[in-house]
């Protein structure tokens, strides 16, 4: 089942830098399989190729590190299921790269992860669920349970700490 986002649109690839990500595909796939489950995309989000999700490069935060803009929110069981992923972000916490989404008011660490190498950016960093990530999923994964790999385009630049 092919669902569009409520913004239309033809999926395509993405112009500029940014972020890559299918966020949890078993996830989307779920929601999007559900009688009025879907999602819809904000501040530049769009839907790429081969359900992936692009955020456009926004800025380089403090430490360097890749924030971006835009978001994709997901709704299905009448409004029960609610996951927003808005303003993701790469950042280091207590010596650890953390992806962080906001919730309106500050950056949630959702995940840890390590960036790989790569030239002219990065590819297959695989986010791990932090306590707070699995909350912002309801509860349905475990403490450390990979999402989808991140992917940068164009060049997003990485952290060059160890």
């Amino acid at each position: 089942m092919t669902v569009e986002p409520e913004r239309g649109g033809e999926a395509g690839e993405p112009n500029g830098l940014g972020l890559r990500w299918r966020i949890k595909d078993s996830f989307v796939r779920y929601v999007v399989g559900n009688a009025g489950g879907r999602y819809s995309l904000t501040g530049g989000a769009d839907l790429v190729a081969d359900r992936y999700f692009a955020f456009p490069f926004a800025e380089s935060g403090p430490e360097a590190l890749p924030r971006f803009a835009g978001g994709v929110a997901f709704r299905a069981h009448g409004g029960m299921l609610r996951v927003a992923i808005v303003a993701p972000a790469l950042r280091e916490l207590d010596g650890r790269t953390v992806l962080t989404v906001g919730t309106g008011e500050e950056q949630l660490a959702i995940a840890t992860l390590d960036i790989p190498a790569h030239d002219g950016g990065w590819v297959g960093a695989v986010p791990r669920l932090t306590e707070s990530g699995c909350d912002l999923f309801g509860g349905g994964y475990e403490l450390g349970e990979p999402l989808d790999p991140l992917e940068s385009w164009s060049g997003i630049p990485r952290s060059t700490t160890a």
